[in-house]
């Protein structure tokens, strides 16, 4: 059992949990699709499409196409290493080679790839076929091995996939339960004094990919202390800076597993020195009375147009929990995110700046940005 495996959901459904009407299987839609417009088949390259299609997803797995036919047939494509993986991982009725042994020997592979999704049954004999490519130059490649013409299916899978299946929901809650044990590993190293970036950045990947018990796709933002400014990566990545007492950490996981992704963004802070704790108190007052001054007054949700100019009118007046001063600023600018940019000041061994300083939305992360997080 890989470690952090057992924290993982372990059922392949989710049973009544889903609560909606469910939907007709994606395969379906796809064939619904193909007999409105007289397709034979849909041939679909990239390994977006091979997760989608035939629930085959590869850690650096090589380029793959798959064919669906109208009876629901698929058929997929791999380099000729990957066989044996693609038969046990994925769902596909059949499972070719294409290229000989030798993984990464064959510098341009794309056009034997072609060359056997071209001699697939349904593609040989097909006269209109769906067509999605995410590799690039494919178009061209099965040209030369099948007069099928091609009709666009690149806008009709991406609706479908907006649409989740159980299975795939199930897959999309692993990974989010990998980015959460991930977030919760830093969380508490982030207490231990003398924790750097890297450290905590290593740490997030390790927790996830051991429980996965497989290599995934990884992304993440690791900053502190007034480095949070610099919003994220490439502008700045984990670092060795040590995360000092009440420094606020901000990561931002995005990461992939068995084809499906999850990103969780989270705050926490580091241990706060006893100086942070004397302040603490007071750096939250000072900045609930900072916040409002600079955020628009929210109204809310009223029954009619009448009741909304009740509330403004209210407001002007001074008579609501929104302050005039805060109602006179909403209505000059009810869409302002941010501060004006200034010199960003931070207090020696405390959690908070000491100004509202911010040249962007994320530079006042430790304070606001919480909530939502």
């Amino acid at each position: 059992m890989a470690l952090g495996s057992e924290l993982l959901t372990a059922n392949p459904s989710l049973g009544d949990r889903v609560t909606m009407e469910r939907l007709p299987h994606r395969l379906d839609r796809l064939v619904q699709w193909m007999e409105e417009n007289s397709l034979d088949a849909t041939v679909a390259f990239g390994a977006v499409n091979a997760a989608h299609l035939g629930s085959y997803a590869r850690y650096y797995g090589g380029p793959a196409g798959i064919v669906v036919g109208r009876d629901r047939s698929r058929t997929l494509v791999v380099m000729y290493d990957e066989v044996p993986v693609a038969q046990e991982l994925g769902d596909a009725d059949v499972v070719l080679p294409y290229g000989e042994r030798g993984f990464g020997l064959n510098l341009n592979p794309l056009p034997l790839l072609a060359d056997v999704v071209a001699g697939v049954g349904t593609v040989k004999s097909a006269k209109r076929i769906g067509f999605s490519d995410e590799l690039g130059g494919m178009a061209d490649l099965l040209r030369s091995g099948s007069d099928a013409e091609q009709v666009d299916a690149g806008p009709t899978l991406h609706r479908i996939r907006m649409l989740k299946d159980e299975d795939e929901l199930v897959k999309v809650l692993h990974s989010y339960e990998l980015a959460w044990m991930a977030q919760a590993k830093v969380g508490e190293l982030a207490q231990q004094p003398g924790v750097t970036e890297i450290e905590l950045f290593s740490a997030a990947l390790s927790t996830a990919q051991n429980a996965n018990g497989a290599p995934i796709e990884w992304l993440c933002d690791m900053l502190s202390g007034p480095l949070t400014s610099k919003v994220c990566c490439p502008i700045h990545v984990a670092s060795p800076r040590a995360v000092e007492d009440g420094d606020p950490v901000v990561t931002d996981i995005a990461l992939g597993a068995h084809g499906y992704s999850a990103t969780q963004p989270r705050r926490t802070s580091a241990a706060p020195t006893p100086r942070c704790r004397r302040c603490a108190s007071g750096c939250s007052r000072s900045w609930r009375r900072r916040v409002p001054s600079w955020y628009p007054a929210t109204p809310p949700r009223p029954s009619s147009t009448r009741s909304t100019a009740q509330f403004w009118s209210r407001s002007r007046a001074g008579s609501s929990p929104t302050t005039a001063d805060t109602a006179s600023r909403s209505r000059r600018s009810r869409t302002r995110t941010s501060s004006p940019p200034t010199t960003r000041r931070w207090r020696t061994g405390c959690c908070w700046p000491s100004s509202r300083a911010s040249t962007s939305t994320a530079a006042t992360v430790p304070a606001w940005r919480t909530s939502s997080w």
